[in-house]
């Protein structure tokens, strides 16, 4: 009879997706700057990543077909003032194994609150009298985001303070 042997072979089965950490902005954060810098990580284990895409408000934006695996890479972009975006990273493998991130909000916010209306209580001769309470009346808003704190620096002969106002209006 006759034999016939052929060379083994290995086939290697991938549907693993790459994988896939998304390292900033954190979730609900604020920019204060109009130019977001979006960092994640990725590898996959057999193929290798072919491209991660970053997508705004679920729309892709741009794709990075170049990626190193298992070190930092960021997306840069401009991001219009006073607007919430949804965004996350979608990487694909070779075999179009995909991982889809977790979808986090970033808020960009470059304006600084308003404030206005300020008063000191003034005694009825003119004559401000260091050993009293002070009360100051200011008005702060914000366009687009909650204002969460005003402090007030307090200029005395000796040196100076900051002080928390409170929304006392009492």
């Amino acid at each position: 009879g006759h034999n016939n042997v052929s060379e083994t072979r290995t086939i290697t089965i991938d549907s693993k997706a790459p994988s896939l950490y998304l390292e900033s902005p954190d979730d609900d954060t604020w920019e204060t700057s109009n130019s977001v810098v979006f960092k994640y990580n990725t590898t996959d284990a057999i193929m290798g990543v072919r491209n991660c895409t970053l997508i705004i408000n679920g729309t892709i934006n741009i794709t990075n077909s170049s990626v190193q695996e298992s070190t930092s890479q960021n997306f840069t972009l401009w991001m219009s003032d006073s607007v919430y975006y949804n965004w996350s990273i979608n990487c694909s493998d070779w075999l179009d194994n995909y991982n889809l991130s977790e979808t986090r909000i970033v808020k960009v916010d470059t304006t600084y609150p308003s404030v206005y209306n300020e008063s000191i209580n003034e005694s009825t001769d003119n004559v401000f009298d260091v050993n009293k309470y002070l009360c100051l009346n200011v008005t702060v808003n914000d366009t687009f985001s909650d204002v969460a704190s005003v402090i007030v620096t307090i200029k005395y002969p000796g040196g100076e303070s900051n002080r928390t106002l409170s929304n006392d209006t009492s």
